[in-house]
């Protein structure tokens, strides 16, 4: 299986309710994110990456209720579901998105979880370079 490389990351605190969630949904919990920039080939090419969304807004709006997410990415090697998320004024170049669960296989349905919240991300780089997203860790 292919990875996602290295990748720029809004971090949700792993207090947030969100956290929770992810934790409740996955036999392994991984970090709650919503990735801004994936496939990165390199940990400098990140760093440059990163340095472009100092300016930006770090606040993330989840609105409505979870789905099964279409696949985003050129690399991208598992399915997932979660929240579509407002960044604002952030350009990415797919939907942002919070993912919840992770797996290999498609998911033919996910839960009925329905969220209105507003809420900060710590911008960060992480390894992402690992077939499992539990082993994913943050960088910076």
């Amino acid at each position: 299986m292919e990875s996602y490389g290295w990748s720029i990351w809004l971090v949700i605190l792993p207090t947030h309710k969100v956290a929770n969630l992810i934790r409740r949904n996955n036999p392994e919990s991984h970090t709650p994110h919503v990735t801004l920039q994936t496939n990165l080939p390199s940990l400098a090419d990140a760093q440059i990456e990163l340095s472009k969304y100092r300016f930006w807004t770090d606040i993330i709006t989840i609105k409505g209720k979870t789905k099964i997410l279409p696949n985003h990415y050129d690399t991208d090697p598992l399915h997932s579901w979660g929240f579509d998320v407002d960044l604002r004024e952030m350009r990415t170049g797919h939907k942002p998105h919070l993912t919840i669960a992770y797996s290999k296989e498609k998911f033919k349905e996910c839960p009925d979880v329905r969220e209105n919240h507003i809420f900060r991300g710590r911008l960060r780089i992480a390894d992402t370079r690992s077939e499992n997203p539990w082993e994913w860790s943050i960088v910076t």
